[in-house]
């Protein structure tokens, strides 16, 4: 038995790249996945492949720098899952440029992609 088994694990931007990685790793290991991103066609295909390995595997459509959506993720996890084991923060933002040119629209999603978004889904909803 490896230590993931029976373990309930949260990864954002889990439809690709490195985040659909890990959470097919984490499945492999036995562990329950919560994928979350903005792609539910992409995430659907990750969660079919954990499956076929034997994992359970839910989708949740969502984008992180949306305070509503974020919102909505804590609330359905308090009535989908009895625990959450571990949060891979695989879901971030970036946008390249000058500081000078920087617009605060932009610093406010970094903010809210890329620390909100996980302090909220680690248990600490406003």
């Amino acid at each position: 038995m490896s230590g993931w088994e029976g373990q309930v694990a949260l990864v954002t931007g889990g439809g690709t790249g490195v985040g659909a990685a890990l959470a097919l790793a984490l499945a492999s290991e036995g562990a329950s996945i919560c994928l979350i991103g903005r792609g539910l066609d992409a995430l659907e295909i990750v969660a079919a492949k954990a499956r076929r390995m034997g994992a359970q595997s839910t989708c949740y459509n969502a984008d992180l720098a949306n305070d509503t959506d974020q919102l909505e993720l804590v609330r359905r996890f308090a009535k989908d899952l009895v625990r959450v084991d571990v949060v891979v923060q695989n879901a971030a933002m970036y946008v390249p440029g000058d500081f000078n040119q920087a617009c605060v629209e932009d610093f406010d999603r970094h903010y809210r992609t890329n620390v909100r978004a996980p302090y909220v889904l680690s248990g600490n909803p406003p």
